[in-house]
């Protein structure tokens, strides 16, 4: 969806709203407080509510006593910002464009539910607890309160952290917030809970309590922070106009299906989540008809006063809150995160009633109703069954509008510590590409799952040669695999290996000719060989291939700077900030050239909107000869002393 069209959907909504929400709604009483609280890495299937006989999760089952219970929840993504990214849109993800963790972000052309409350008077506030939610991934759009969760800004000494708060930290400050607006009338607040993400380290009593079952541990915990959110929810006057939604963005494999924990399949185990909706004056209820959490921002914007059926994706569930089972319809789900980190294939899929496709050249197809395990793929027995979904699927996969609206999470990936972090991750830099001809099924090749979790950890410990064995093996299994072939050129290179990095780095190239990341790991190998000539080159056919991408366009006018290349300068920098506007890293390179000049005011003041605009590593200039003058600038070391203070601009407001 365009900008325009983005912005005329906020302007109607916001109209809509200010004309319904002056008075009570004739379906029950006007909400004027929204509380939505989403559970990371959660399984519906092991709540209490949900009919987990080991479950101990009070407080959750207390509001499904009292809300509705949606039993067929379907989350969009098995990954936590897109997921999200769905729930505050209130569109699919071929729509706002988030694919997967870190590497999108929430373009501003978005709308978000947090925009459009702001909008109409709502104090907004947002509690985020892991790094994948933080600012640079574009969900704080609208809250006036965002505090940046652990890691979710990069520093040169920690490009960024796999961490997140706990779910106390979360609520203390949700409750702190909601203390200090104690006299707004209306009010939204989002608290995340990432403690049931991996690695299962609940704290001491839940430790002790479950420790044969450490997720169902850190479930407990959460559930019971919840409960301290809740006990000051209930006791506010307020609370017969609050609106509370209790989420999780997506399961966990828990090694069914041979998955232990999310992203690469689409299975019910990461697929189903919990949802329960509580609203003033609703009665308690179980809705049996699958819904998405697209859904969500369309309910919510119901229940303050807007029909927002025709601007959405999602539909109203306020009908199945208060009694009448919403229809069955088509709802759509996708993972990408195999084809972006490892090749394999692209998984696509459509949910029906109790049918439900997982989309590939060798289709699954289920009867939920009769194999909620999807142990019995129907696909060759129900042909006309999968046709019908595909037709469904294929119009779902259309953008509204025709048109994705993505946007990359970085600039550039151009340092090697970062590069090294995200393959920690299971991430590939520059991996937005797509997978290799005949690429193989996630579902096939599933079980490399501990040598590749293996492989992760020993890139974040810098064990390069356990990363190089283990690298080997995966290829020697699966031959394209992006990922094994991106750090095994990368730990050739950690130790000085350059010509064999370089031949993985130019077969990647091969098989993925739209991935950047190859063309960068190449130049890097022939740039550490002493050719950095060849290394330009490299990068210039890159960008013949993707004309669009920062990345390249960055590092081969670094590489242009280092063979002083005249035209750099005079030409190349001034066309790339032409393409390239917001770019803070070209405007580094503009501040270098200027420096080189002999304007260093005007290269200071081209380094100040380059920090304006996110770069970190001022610190780093002093290696740079064309700042050499500037270093000895008062207001340059003020930028510097700035960023070794981390003056990020995270907090409050």
């Amino acid at each position: 969806m365009n900008r325009r069209s983005w912005a005329l959907s906020a302007v109607l909504l916001a109209v809509s709203i200010g004309l319904a929400a002056t008075g009570c709604d004739s379906r029950g009483p006007t909400v004027n407080r929204v509380v939505i609280v989403s559970f990371d890495t959660t399984r519906a299937d092991r709540l209490g509510c949900y009919g987990y006989e080991y479950a101990e999760t009070p407080h959750v089952d207390a509001l499904a006593a009292e809300g509705a219970l949606f039993e067929n929840a379907v989350s969009p993504v098995p990954t936590t910002l897109p997921s999200h990214s769905t729930m505050f849109t209130g569109v699919y993800p071929q729509d706002h464009g988030v694919r997967y963790n870190l590497v999108f972000r929430l373009g501003p052309e978005a709308v978000t539910l947090a925009e459009t409350l702001k909008s109409v008077g709502f104090a907004t506030a947002g509690f985020p607890s892991a790094f994948v939610l933080g600012e640079q991934y574009g969900l704080n759009q609208g809250f006036d309160t965002y505090p940046e969760p652990p890691g979710g800004r990069r520093t040169r000494e920690t490009p960024l952290a796999h961490n997140g708060d706990p779910a106390e930290t979360i609520v203390d400050r949700a409750l702190s917030w909601l203390d200090d607006r104690a006299d707004v009338d209306r009010q939204f607040v989002w608290l995340h809970f990432y403690d049931p993400h991996a690695p299962y380290l609940p704290p001491f009593p839940y430790s002790s309590t479950h420790r044969e079952r450490p997720y169902d541990g850190e479930l407990a915990y959460a559930d019971a922070q919840f409960g301290r959110l809740m006990k000051r929810l209930r006791a506010d006057p307020a609370w017969d106009r609050t609106l509370v939604i209790v989420v999780g963005d997506h399961g966990e494999g828990l090694h069914e299906h041979g998955e232990r924990f999310h992203a690469n399949l689409v299975y019910e185990t990461t697929q189903r989540v919990p949802l329960i909706i509580r609203a003033p004056g609703a009665r308690a209820g179980r809705v049996a008809a699958p819904v998405s959490l697209v859904d969500i921002t369309p309910t919510v914007l119901d229940y303050v006063g807007v029909d927002s059926s025709a601007e959405f994706r999602g539909i109203s569930l306020r009908g199945g809150v208060e009694g009448d089972a919403p229809e069955n319809r088509d709802i759509y789900f996708e993972s990408l995160a195999g084809s972006m980190n490892y090749g394999w294939a692209e998984l696509r899929g459509v949910r029906y009633g109790d049918w439900k496709l997982i989309d590939s050249d060798k289709p699954e197809l289920f009867n939920l109703a009769d194999d909620p395990g999807e142990l019995n793929n129907l696909a060759e027995l129900e042909v006309q069954q999968v046709e019908d979904l595909r037709a469904s699927l294929a119009e779902l996969q259309q953008p509204l509008n025709g048109e994705t609206a993505a946007q990359p999470s970085y600039e550039a990936i151009t340092d090697p510590e970062t590069e090294a972090f995200l393959a920690s991750l299971g991430y590939v830099a520059g991996g937005a590409g797509g997978s290799a001809a005949g690429a193989a099924l996630p579902r096939e090749q599933i079980d490399l799952e501990p040598e590749l979790l293996a492989g992760q950890t020993s890139v974040a410990q810098r064990d390069w040669a356990a990363v190089e064995d283990i690298c080997r093996y995966v290829l020697s299994r699966d031959e394209g695999n992006k990922w094994a072939l991106n750090n095994l050129s990368g730990a050739l290179m950690w130790t000085d290996r350059y010509a064999e990095a370089r031949d993985y780095a130019l077969e990647m190239i091969h098989l993925y000719p739209d991935v950047e990341q190859g063309y960068i790991m190449a130049a890097r190998a022939y740039r550490g060989a002493g050719d950095t000539a060849k290394s330009r080159e490299i990068l210039g056919r890159g960008l013949e291939k993707l004309p669009d991408s920062q990345g390249l366009s960055y590092l081969s006018l670094v590489a242009g700077f280092d063979l002083k290349i005249e035209s750099v300068c005079t030409d190349e920098v001034p066309e790339a900030l032409e393409k390239h506007s917001q770019s803070a890293l070209l405007r580094v390179l503009r501040s270098r050239c200027e420096a080189m000049n002999g304007m260093p005011e005007r290269a200071l003041a081209t380094l100040k909107d380059a920090v304006d605009l996110g770069f970190v590593g001022v610190r780093r200039l002093d290696e740079v000869e064309e700042f050499s003058e500037l270093l000895q600038m008062e207001e340059f070391r003020a930028l510097a002393a700035a960023e070794d203070l981390g003056d990020s601009g995270a907090g409050d407001d």
